[in-house]
């Protein structure tokens, strides 16, 4: 159920994600999350990007540098910017105990079916302040290279929970006192 980007084959559960670019990588490289398994480099990266080096460091022994021909005949079909991460995600099966927080915010979504859609609301909710999104187990699109690289890094800070019943956790929530607010754009007026 779990769909990779259209040049590549269907993705496998143990398969992992892919993001380039700066923006995406550099969060990824900045975050606790993630769990890089290769970062791949244009051999002048590093020139060109200095303000990276520290990041990378601390990843060395999974960085490799590829001369520009290989690299390019490789990775031709995307807009790397000279750097690719290959890493593992997990989504949280519950919300994380933040008992000092009052002031926590969760957007539920709900058959939400375009990835470019999902990752856009990741970054948006980023941006806003929202503490986490929470993602129904089914009849929705899941976490796919392309949410990821459209959230352009924001799933790294950012709670991503999956549900398994939407309705029974709203129900959880308004028991521990979170107010439920609900929106829907596809009714007619």
């Amino acid at each position: 159920n779990i769909i990779h980007m259209k040049y590549k084959k269907n993705r496998t559960q143990n398969e992992p994600f892919m993001v380039y670019g700066l923006n995406g990588c550099l969060s990824i490289l900045d975050s606790s999350s993630c769990t890089i398994k290769k970062i791949i480099i244009l051999d002048n990266f590093k020139k060109e990007n200095p303000e990276t080096l520290r990041l990378l460091k601390k990843h060395n022994s999974k960085l490799t540098e590829l001369p520009s021909q290989i690299f390019n005949e490789e990775y031709h079909m995307y807009r790397t910017q000279g750097i690719i991460i290959y890493f593992t995600y997990e989504l949280l099966d519950s919300f994380p105990n933040n008992e000092n927080n009052d002031n926590e915010c969760y957007l539920i979504l709900d058959s939400i079916k375009d990835p470019q859609n999902l990752g856009q609301i990741i970054r948006t909710s980023e941006c806003a302040g929202i503490t986490g999104i929470v993602l129904p187990q089914r009849r929705s699109v899941g976490i796919t290279n392309s949410v990821l690289q459209v959230s352009q890094g924001a799933f790294c800070h950012i709670n991503i929970i999956k549900s398994i019943n939407i309705k029974y956790l709203i129900n959880d929530l308004k028991g521990i006192g979170f107010w439920i607010i609900g929106i829907e754009n596809s009714i007619d007026a």
